[in-house]
């Protein structure tokens, strides 16, 4: 995932793309670009029916005070030394990866 100050409105996005399956289970809904939840599940059937790796790109505007806490997370858990630091990490990411809207699907050879 990435996060991004929008220069035309000063809002924070992230913006993410994964298996269909970690993606769509932190969704909260499409873009205009879709009907339906339902819409985006066929697209990936498609997809994979032709034989393709499909990827969901999704993005969330995250409030700035909700950024604020989270970047003070993400600051500890990148300082820890050792084997829990990765398991931190991906705490940390679960917490703002969340209520995703769906923006598009693909499918790669």
């Amino acid at each position: 995932s990435m996060l991004y100050e929008d220069p035309d409105d000063d809002t924070i996005r992230l913006v993410i793309k994964g298996a269909d399956d970690a993606i769509l289970s932190r969704a909260g809904k499409c873009s205009p670009l879709y009907t339906s939840m339902e819409v985006v599940k066929s697209h990936v059937q498609n997809f994979a029916k032709a034989g393709l790796r499909t990827l969901v790109v999704a993005e969330r505007i995250v409030p700035e005070d909700e950024f604020a806490n989270w970047i003070k997370l993400h600051k500890e858990a990148s300082a820890i030394v050792g084997p829990n630091r990765k398991l931190e990490l991906a705490r940390v990411a679960n917490l703002i990866e969340k209520d995703l809207t769906i923006l598009g699907v693909t499918g790669i050879e």
